[in-house]
C-alpha cells in the first residue's frame, strides 16, 4: 500500500525541527519586534525581604549576523535589561555583551540563544525593558510591554511562587535537573511537561495533597476537554539556574522546598487551557488558577490552510479519501483530517504526530522552491512530489548543454534511488523523466 510505504519513508528520512521558524532578516538599523514575547520571569522567595527574579530570554537563532574572522564565523551583540518601578524610575539594570561563534556561514543545527539574567528585588510592580542589538547589522529586537509583580509571602502562611513550565523528553520525570520550556510560560506541543513551584513555609515531613484539573471550553455550556490528576513530586532544596546549551534549573540542597506537578502536555493540542490547582498541607489550603498555553511555533503553513492540507494529500491518499474529506463541512473536515493522520501516527497516545508534521513541512518546502509566479502549486510538480515523498536529496547534479534541455538528477544513496528530471519546454518546470535504482 502506498500509504504505509510513504509513512515509512517519512520516518526514515525525517529530520523534524521542534523549535521556532527563523525570524526574517531586517534592513540595516531596523527594529524587530518579537511578538511571541522573548522573556519569561521566575520568582523565588528568600529569607530576606527580597526575591530572586530570573528573567529567561530566547533570541531567535538567525537574529545575529555572522562574519568571517580567521577560520570561524563570529557574531557580536549587546543585551540591555532594565526594570522600572511603579513610578517609572530604574530599579535595576543589566548590560550584557553577546559573542557567538560557529564553524560555517550556514549552520542549520544552530539553536536559539537562551539565557537568564538574575535580579534581587523588593515587593512591587515593575515594567521590563528588554532590548538586544546585533552590532554587525544594527538591527534591534525590543520588548517594553511586559510587567512583573513581586510579592513576598506572609511569614506564617503557605505560599506558592509563580510556576515555571518545565519540559522533558520522556514520561520519566527528572528529579534534580529541569529544562525550562522558555516559551513565555507556554508549553511546546508534543512535549512532556510539568510545573515547578517553590513552596514557602511548607512544614518538613508533613504530607502534601495536590489535586488539579485542566479544562478547555468552547463556551460556558460546552466543555471540550477535562483532565485531572493528583500526582506531585516534593523536592527538598532550592531551584538554582543553570545556563548552558539549554536553560535548566538544578536543585541546590537546603531547607527550602519545591514541588513539581507533571501535566499531560503531550495530550494537549495547540490552544489555551485553564488549570485549577489545589494544594493542602497541615490544615492550610492553597487554590490557584493558571492559564496553560500550548504552542507549535514552527507549525507548517500548509497545515494551517485546511483546503491546502487536504489537497496536498494526493501523493499518499486515494481519490476516494480526498473526495470524502472535501465533501465534509469545515468542522467535519478538520476532524476527518485528524483521523486520517491518527491512523498514520507512530504513537496514537500523543497529540503530536511527527510524520504529519514532516509531511507538511515538505509541502511548505515544495511550495517555496517549485511554485510558479502566479500560484502556490509547487507541491503539485514532479520535483515537489518527490521532495514530499522522499525528502531532500543527498546530492543534486545539474547539467546544462546548449544543444539540449536542462537535466537535474537527485540522488538518494540511503534509499538506493536516483530521479532524473528534464525541462523540455525550458520554462523551469522540470518533468520526471526517469527513475533508477542505485
Amino acid at each position: 500500500m502506498k500509504t504505509v510505504s510513504v509513512v515509512s519513508i517519512l520516518l526514515f528520512s525525517a529530520s523534524v525541527s521542534l523549535f521556532g521558524q527563523p525570524m526574517r532578516g531586517a534592513p540595516m538599523g531596523s527594529v524587530e519586534k518579537n511578538h511571541g514575547g522573548p522573556i519569561e520571569s521566575a520568582i523565588f522567595f528568600t529569607d530576606s525581604n527580597r526575591a530572586v527574579v530570573n528573567l529567561h530570554y530566547r533570541i531567535p537563532k538567525n537574529f545575529f549576523v555572522f562574519v568571517r574572522s580567521n577560520d570561524l564565523f563570529r557574531a557580536r551583540g549587546e543585551l540591555l535589561v532594565e526594570l522600572l518601578n511603579d513610578k517609572g524610575y530604574s530599579a535595576s539594570r543589566s548590560i550584557k555583551p553577546i559573542e557567538l561563534t560557529r564553524a560555517s556561514a550556514r549552520e542549520e543545527s544552530l539553536s536559539d540563544l537562551q539565557d537568564a539574567i538574575s535580579f534581587l528585588l523588593e515587593s512591587g510592580s515593575y515594567r521590563i525593558q528588554f532590548e538586544v542589538k546585533d552590532l554587525e547589522s544594527g538591527k534591534t529586537m525590543v520588548e517594553r510591554n511586559q510587567t512583573l509583580q513581586v510579592r513576598m509571602p506572609a511569614s506564617d502562611s503557605l505560599a506558592l511562587s509563580p510556576p515555571i513550565m518545565i519540559e522533558f523528553d520522556s514520561p520519566t520525570v527528572p528529579s534534580d535537573s529541569f529544562r525550562v520550556a522558555n516559551l513565555g510560560g507556554a508549553a511546546m506541543v508534543g512535549s512532556y511537561g510539568a510545573l515547578l513551584f517553590q513552596v514557602a513555609h511548607l512544614p518538613l515531613g508533613m504530607p502534601v495533597v495536590v489535586d488539579w484539573n485542566i479544562n478547555r471550553r468552547e463556551d460556558d455550556d460546552h466543555l471540550l476537554l477535562h483532565l485531572q490528576g493528583s500526582r506531585c513530586v516534593l523536592i527538598h532544596g532550592y531551584p538554582e539556574i543553570q545556563v548552558g546549551s539549554q536553560l535548566r534549573y538544578r536543585i541546590r540542597p537546603g531547607k527550602e522546598q519545591s514541588i513539581l506537578i507533571p501535566l499531560p502536555v503531550e495530550k494537549l493540542e495547540e490552544g489555551t487551557y485553564r488549570l485549577h490547582l489545589t494544594l493542602e498541607c497541615s490544615g492550610q489550603t492553597i487554590r490557584r488558577e493558571y492559564p496553560i498555553r500550548v504552542l507549535w511555533p514552527n507549525r507548517p503553513a500548509s497545515l494551517s490552510n485546511l483546503n491546502l492540507a487536504i489537497e496536498s494529500l494526493h501523493h499518499i491518499a486515494t481519490e476516494e479519501e480526498i473526495d470524502e474529506l472535501s465533501s465534509f463541512s469545515t468542522s467535519r473536515r478538520e476532524e476527518g483530517l485528524k483521523k486520517f493522520w491518527r491512523k498514520r501516527s507512530p504513537d496514537t497516545t500523543l497529540v503530536y504526530n511527527p510524520v504529519m508534521a514532516e509531511y507538511y513541512r515538505r509541502v511548505d518546502e515544495a511550495i517555496r522552491r517549485f511554485s510558479t509566479q502566479s500560484e502556490n502549486d509547487g507541491y503539485k510538480t514532479d520535483r515537489g512530489r518527490i521532495l514530499i515523498l522522499f525528502g531532500a536529496p543527498a546530492r543534486t547534479d545539474r547539467v546544462f548543454r546548449p544543444s539540449t534541455y536542462a537535466t537535474e538528477v537527485w540522488l538518494y544513496p540511503a534509499l538506493k534511488k536516483k530521479f532524473i528530471f528534464t525541462d523540455p519546454n525550458r520554462t523551469g518546470n522540470y518533468i520526471l523523466a526517469e527513475t533508477e535504482n542505485l
